[in-house]
């Protein structure tokens, strides 16, 4: 009498407390009994954000680097990112989770607010929905334009003045400096007339001083005030000229 012990590892034999093998394609096996787990959970991007190496947080000219972070809920396989219109092939990725996509923005970009896309799969194959928008309100606004500036009133020239006036129009507000050997206190320009007063010079001709405006995203226009010549002198002669204007004779009557 042969007796099968159910909880025996050495029966041989398929029945009844035995475990058996099934191998699938691959070579691996699945034990009878047990449950395979199947991944139909889709992908969701935790965190989003997007910057710009430029100086001021929010804008962007040519030339600047855009940055377009973002963190999945899970480990993700596959990547199709564009930022502005443009595919962006070298999505970098830190872990299975966090990824990096970069832009270098050009002159032949479009001005305004700048968009991206981002759609993503799981290693299992479920897609996550699309993202257009940042988690943390981060955006971007492309600005490659520089203010346009023109001439109002020139200096005066020959002049007897030291802080000589000059006006010029911008059409944008922005930030001032000057080039050359005029220089100014006044630092900020606004959009429509500017007035300044060159600070003090020194009899001479000056021939290269220059106004330039950086906007706020920090496209620079620039200005060449023109050529003008300053001469104390002429004060010396302008007074001399009014006392001999004003000098008369009275004739003696007989």
């Amino acid at each position: 009498e042969v007796i099968v012990n159910a909880t025996s590892t050495e029966a041989t034999s398929p029945g009844l407390g035995s475990k058996e093998n099934f191998g699938d394609s691959s070579g691996s096996g699945i034990s009878q009994g047990s449950t395979e787990s199947t991944d139909t959970t889709n992908p969701t991007l935790t965190k989003v954000s997007i910057s710009s190496n430029n100086s001021i947080a929010g804008f962007a000219k040519a030339g600047d680097t855009l940055t377009l972070n973002f963190t999945s809920s899970e480990e993700i396989s596959s990547t199709t990112v564009s930022i502005d219109g443009h595919n962006i092939s070298n999505v970098a990725t830190t872990s299975p989770n966090v990824w990096k996509a970069k832009y270098e923005m050009t002159k032949d970009d479009v001005e305004g607010a700048v968009s991206f896309k981002i759609d993503y799969k799981d290693t299992a194959g479920n897609a996550g929905e699309e993202v257009t928008k940042t988690t943390d309100d981060s955006s971007i606004v492309f600005d490659k334009t520089a203010p346009k500036l023109s001439e109002v009133s020139p200096v005066k020239s020959p002049t007897s003045t030291t802080t000589p006036k000059y006006a010029f129009n911008s059409d944008e507000s922005g930030a001032i400096t000057y080039g050359g050997k005029c220089a100014s206190e006044t630092k900020k320009a606004v959009q429509g007339e500017n007035d300044i007063t060159f600070n003090k010079l020194s009899d001479g001709t000056y021939d290269n001083c220059t106004i330039s405006v950086a906007d706020v995203a920090g496209n620079v226009g620039e200005l060449s005030v023109g050529f003008f010549t300053i001469d104390t002198t002429l004060a010396v002669t302008e007074a001399s000229t009014i006392v001999d204007m004003g000098t008369s004779t009275t004739p003696t009557s007989n």
